[in-house]
């Protein structure tokens, strides 16, 4: 008969009731074959502790009464730790013949396999955007096609002729001038052409070199230069030194 779990936090200490938890059902399930040998080798001994212990009452008591007795809670600790002993054995048993416990059979992944997983992810994500926009791209043409074909607008009338181009060769030269002026100044002046923003070299240069040094901070390097370039700087400066 297996002892209630308030009779076993009663009697042991916290360690040996948690070694007692651990050979129940719900955790004894997710021990690994190496957590069980050290359980069961823990567990005899304590039995074997309290089984000693028992007899040693036995004998005092005999001498002083004439009859000896284990005291009850030394058999019932004896008995806890034997029950949990076998447990353990009997779970490290199926383990061996071809069980495996869940913390056995879960093992983590490693870098290579969680990089493999997620490429194999980023893959089949890209692959149904491709279709996706395939789809998009395949039904424009039909949306063009179901579309009216859009009705050309009226062309202007023509302007009339000028009647005063008679006039005009009648006239004198002199006050042609003034009619030439006034439409000059009617119709107004074209935009000028807008060329593209020109960037100059010292902006340039002030871009590259931002753009250098964030390289360098994200590189986590504090200078861009070899280690063997500052070696020989060292060298030819120490032997001009020496010469001097």
């Amino acid at each position: 008969m297996t002892i209630a779990a308030s009779r076993v936090k009663a009697l042991c200490t916290p360690t040996e009731t948690a070694l007692v938890r651990a050979s129940r059902k719900g955790q004894l399930e997710n021990l690994s074959s190496e957590v069980l040998k050290k359980n069961a080798a823990l567990a005899k001994k304590l039995a074997d502790k309290w089984r000693d212990l028992g007899r040693d009452q036995s004998r005092v008591r005999s001498r002083a009464t004439g009859h000896g007795e284990h005291d009850s809670n030394t058999q019932v600790k004896e008995q806890i730790f034997r029950e949990a002993h076998t447990a353990f054995t009997a779970q490290l048993a199926a383990i061996g013949n071809g069980g495996t416990s869940a913390k056995a059979s879960t093992k983590p992944k490693s870098k290579r396999d969680r990089n493999t997983e997620h490429r194999a992810t980023r893959a089949a994500v890209r692959k149904g955007m491709s279709a996706v926009e395939d789809l998009l791209n395949a039904e424009k043409p039909r949306r063009a096609k179901s579309q009216p074909a859009p009705t050309p607008a009226p062309e202007p009338a023509a302007a009339p002729a000028p009647v005063a181009a008679k006039s005009a060769a009648s006239t004198p030269a002199k006050k042609a001038k003034p009619a030439a002026a006034r439409l000059a100044k009617a119709t107004p002046p074209r935009p000028a052409k807008q060329g593209k923003p020109t960037v100059s070299v010292v902006e340039q240069r002030k871009a590259l070199t931002a753009a250098k040094k964030s390289r360098l901070a994200r590189s986590g390097k504090t200078t861009r230069l070899a280690s063997h370039t500052k070696s020989h700087g060292k060298r030819t400066q120490a032997r001009r030194d020496g010469k001097n």
